[in-house]
């Protein structure tokens, strides 16, 4: 129940805010902003949250269950967080890439990976929207 309701660490069903500023609070102001966006925002984000996350979460992809719900803090596999200082040489500052292999590789949270592959994602969904409908006129 904590990672289905909880606002802070987790999915936060049943927070439900009438507020203005909890409306702007994803946007900006809804009123600049296209309806047909605004709602293409809200499905997008109902799919990754609602839907991919706890699928991914709860189907142990990745070895999800050893991390937290969302966080944005790196972890070593066995999901504590990740001691830096261990595979940090102090003299210069380099990684000790034998270190890593005997302590552990850094590891995200699904939630964690599920923003990067969306941010990539829309990245380049950017540059392809202006290549295809504005590239005649950048070029």
């Amino acid at each position: 129940m904590h990672q289905i309701g909880s606002g802070l660490n987790g999915l936060g069903i049943g927070s439900f805010g009438l507020d203005w500023s909890t409306i702007a609070g994803f946007l900006g102001s809804p009123l600049a902003t296209p309806a047909t966006a605004i709602f293409n925002i809200m499905i997008s984000y109902i799919l990754i949250v609602y839907v991919l996350l706890p699928l991914g979460y709860w189907t142990n992809s990745y070895n999800a269950k050893r991390f937290p719900l969302i966080s944005a803090n790196v972890f070593d596999s066995h999901g504590q967080p990740y001691n830096i200082t261990r595979i940090i040489n102090d003299n210069n500052f380099t990684l000790n890439g034998y270190q890593e292999e005997i302590y552990s590789k850094l590891n995200i949270t699904f939630s964690f990976a599920l923003v990067y592959g969306t941010t990539f994602a829309s990245v380049t969904a950017a540059i392809m929207h202006v290549a295809l409908h504005h590239g005649k006129y950048v070029l």
